[in-house]
């Protein structure tokens, strides 16, 4: 079977590549973005069966009208350490107007502050004289794609500010803000990282740089081929936790060398008896069933977190093993292709070095007479 799959990843190398470069980059630009259909509300994971979530859908059941997650809020606080003077105040008066003006999100309701109460200046303004909060309440969940982005608009006003005084948002939507601008830089951070440490691995093992860059170009087909397909599922309505994306990469990246190691490194060794067509069935043969069963034991135990009752899990169970899944076929095609495509310039240029001196060495030989032993 896996000798099969490879003559027929031979015969048809280009046609692989192309289809693999093909399906990757359509579903790249052409799915959701991961990060917009995924969910960063932990309670939507509960299962059914806990108080609180049967507490919601009693009440989405019993009261039908209006029925709606709680609206959100936010704080504002301003600090200078000199303490706040008449210039600091015209400026803070300045963003209370212009959030309680038609220019500001939609979305705001209220803003509480002591331009709109005097009497609440002990309870705004601390004692000392350097710090002041503002209540901003919004209409929508502090979850709803239009507080996140009142919560941008806020802070992109207050960053205009060019006094010595420091504004900061806080509370529930900025948490919310903070929390998804964390989990984006933590993916980035991870995926750049990893690529890095990966080629590194691959240069110092094999010393070439065609041999590092062809498990990057499969493990990179098969992680944009993963995220796509789980983008288009989320978007479908299929409950994805966000830093699923950050767990795929290391995974999708970790696994993949592996089975690209295991490949690339059989045909170097049986590329010292046998042509390049022949070392790849031959190592196909041999690797090709050692990957599969390693990639079904993986499969298997993700597919187990299935039996989890906190969705996160489960869902996170569901989306490793399909990105594993993916990876073992491009595996089983896109390597052995590209390895087919490459042939013996796959180790340059060690490869080239190891010629030149064999035939340095048996110039050598000819010259001095030597014939070896026997």
């Amino acid at each position: 079977m896996f000798g099969a799959i490879a003559k027929f990843a031979q015969k048809y190398r280009v046609a692989i590549i192309i289809f693999w470069a093909i399906a990757s980059l359509t579903l790249f630009f052409t799915a959701p973005t991961f990060s917009e259909v995924a969910v960063t509300d932990e309670s939507q994971f509960l299962p059914k069966d806990t108080q609180s979530a049967s507490a919601v859908a009693l009440l989405k059941e019993k009261f039908t009208a209006g029925q709606q997650a709680p609206a959100g809020s936010g704080t504002i606080v301003i600090y200078d350490a000199g303490g706040l003077n008449d210039t600091d105040m015209q400026h803070v008066q300045s963003l209370h107007d212009w959030l309680v003006s038609d220019n500001a999100p939609a979305v705001i309701s209220s803003v509480t502050s002591i331009f709109d109460n005097a009497a609440l200046r002990q309870a705004l303004v601390s004692t000392d004289q350097t710090t002041m909060i503002m209540q901003v309440n919004f209409s929508v969940a502090p979850m709803a794609d239009t507080a996140v982005a009142a919560v941008k608009d806020i802070r992109a006003y207050m960053a205009n500010d060019q006094t010595n005084m420091s504004m900061y948002y806080t509370g529930e939507t900025g948490l919310v803000q903070d929390l998804f601008g964390s989990i984006q830089d933590t993916i980035a951070k991870t995926t750049i990282v990893t690529i890095i440490l990966v080629l590194i691995i691959l240069l110092i093992i094999y010393r070439s740089p065609v041999a590092a860059l062809l498990p990057l170009v499969a493990i990179g087909c098969s992680f944009l081929t993963s995220m796509g397909i789980l983008s288009y599922l989320g978007g479908a309505g299929v409950k994805f936790f966000t830093l699923a994306e950050a767990y795929l990469v290391v995974i999708i990246f970790g696994i993949g060398t592996d089975y690209c190691l295991f490949i690339v490194s059989r045909f170097k060794e049986e590329m010292k008896n046998s042509e390049p067509k022949a070392a790849l069935l031959f190592s196909m043969r041999h690797i090709g069933p050692v990957i599969a069963a390693s990639a079904l034991t993986v499969i298997v135990a993700f597919l187990c977190l299935g039996l989890s009752r906190f969705g996160m899990n489960q869902t996170s169970g569901y989306a490793l093993a399909l990105g594993i899944a993916v990876t073992l076929v491009a595996g089983l095609t896109l390597v052995p292709a590209l390895v087919s495509v490459a042939g013996k310039y796959l180790f340059w240029p060690s490869w080239a070095l190891n010629l030149a001196g064999r035939a340095g060495l048996a110039g050598r030989r000819r010259e001095t007479g030597y014939q070896g032993t026997h």
